[in-house]
């Protein structure tokens, strides 16, 4: 779970699947969808620059920013279910399909823009071929 082998073995072991994005690295720098750029830190400094596939799981994006760090990314809200004392949003960021699991219930409109926020330290690194070549720093400290 915490260091899946590939994109596919990480999609199936997340209940939701986990997210994924397109990001690149540059130098020092990692640029995520909507050119969000972060610092590349630990493991993901030593990566060739090039291109990859970041990958997330739903709950650790955020609707507040929790990490001084922390990227945003806007979002469409498709769909909402809420879960006891969670909500599962299901949003729309620029075709891609992505879901949240947002500690609370929250009243949001449908079809509304939708920030959400994403630490790096929660973030995964597959390569082209979707093997993992960098985990979550979160995932080491377990």
């Amino acid at each position: 779970y915490r260091q899946p082998v590939d994109a596919t073995t990480a999609r199936v072991f997340s209940d939701p699947p986990m997210n994924f994005l397109p990001v690149t690295k540059s130098g020092s720098q990692l640029t995520f969808g909507d050119n969000q750029s972060t610092q590349a830190k630990g493991r993901l400094a030593d990566l060739p620059d090039g291109n990859y596939t970041a990958g997330f799981r739903p709950n650790h994006l955020e609707i507040g920013q929790h990490a001084a760090d922390a990227m945003s990314f806007t979002t469409r809200l498709t769909v909402t279910e809420l879960t006891g004392s969670e909500t599962f949003v299901h949003l729309d960021h620029h075709g891609q399909r992505w879901v949240g699991l947002i500690h609370g219930v929250h009243d949001l409109k449908l079809g509304d823009d939708l920030t959400v926020w994403l630490d790096p330290r929660h973030v995964y690194v597959f390569d082209e071929q979707g093997k993992m070549i960098a985990p979550a720093s979160y995932a080491l400290a377990a």
